[in-house]
């Protein structure tokens, strides 16, 4: 035991790890952040264009939950499919005529 100004203070516990073990942690604190990152930006994907339609446009609910949920199936279709995001960047912009660039 330690003294801290005249106090018996227990020192502090000493743990051993393996190296597979500490690479473990590490790995599973990574995969908890990367799905906490995916997270929010699903969230944020999903929920900017809601408000924007809603606030903007006046969309009436009907609406905005038809559009949800062909939203939500084009994101499950994309994840699913051949198309590439380059692929998908230049038909927005062939049929849209909206392309989206980074300043």
């Amino acid at each position: 035991m330690m003294k801290k100004q005249g106090i018996d203070v227990p020192a502090p516990a000493t743990f051993n790890m393996s190296e597979d073990s500490i690479k473990r942690i590490k790995q599973e604190a990574f995969e908890e952040a990367k799905d906490d990152a995916v997270t929010t930006a699903i969230t944020l994907l999903l929920s900017i264009p809601v408000k924007v339609v809603v606030e903007k446009y006046d969309w009436c609910a009907e609406d905005v939950e038809a559009f949800c949920e062909d939203l939500l199936n084009e994101y499950e279709n994309f994840d699913g499919s051949d198309m590439s995001l380059a692929d998908l960047q230049k038909y927005v912009f062939e049929h849209c005529g909206v392309k989206f660039e980074r300043k």
